[in-house]
């Protein structure tokens, strides 16, 4: 009977092996998380035209850390309640008319739990040629996932993660809007 049982276990793991190994290759990296962002922020066109994936509540869901897509939600209840705006630009494309030409996306550092990505663009707003996003991940839900994305502009360095906590704060100070008011 143990023999048999021992037998039925062996079995039960080897047909299980391949199934964890392919869901070890399918995991997205750092890298692929920030390429999977912008390639749906471009669109079908690559013009990035529409609402970005930072707008679309699936990609926060699943590209963005618990408490970054939280604080997003946060940000977006309290300028509905006040009629302030709290986000007045996209992070991805570090700016309000997005233009995103020659992407490129690379790991700056990498450990066990956290990880630096950068993506790399020319632009053709004008004054800016040329920027960078970082893209602070952390592991989460039993994989890579964006806790804020950081970036400059005229040399001033921005936090997606410190906008939206001041802009929250800042909100709830706020009276709510009149009723009817839009």
């Amino acid at each position: 009977m143990i023999t048999m049982d021992r037998r039925r276990a062996c079995w039960v793991l080897a047909a299980l092996l391949p199934a964890g190994m392919a869901a070890a290759q399918t995991a997205e990296t750092p890298v692929q998380v920030v390429t999977a962002i912008y390639k749906a922020s471009a669109g079908k066109n690559g013009k990035y035209e529409g609402p970005t994936a930072v707008q679309d509540k699936r990609m926060r869901g699943r590209y963005f850390s618990t408490k970054l897509a939280s604080l997003f939600d946060r940000a977006q209840k309290e300028e509905r309640r006040t009629g302030d705006v709290i986000i007045d630009f996209d992070p991805i494309t570090n700016s309000q008319d997005p233009s995103v030409i020659g992407l490129s996306i690379t790991s700056e550092k990498e450990d066990d739990n956290s990880a630096v990505v950068a993506a790399k663009f020319r632009t053709t707003l004008q004054g800016r040629d040329s920027m960078t996003v970082r893209y602070d991940l952390i592991r989460e839900k039993g994989g890579w996932r964006i806790d804020d994305i950081r970036g400059t502009v005229d040399k001033d360095s921005w936090s997606f993660r410190q906008i939206l906590t001041q802009g929250i704060a800042e909100a709830a100070k706020q009276p709510a809007q009149p009723k009817g008011r839009t």
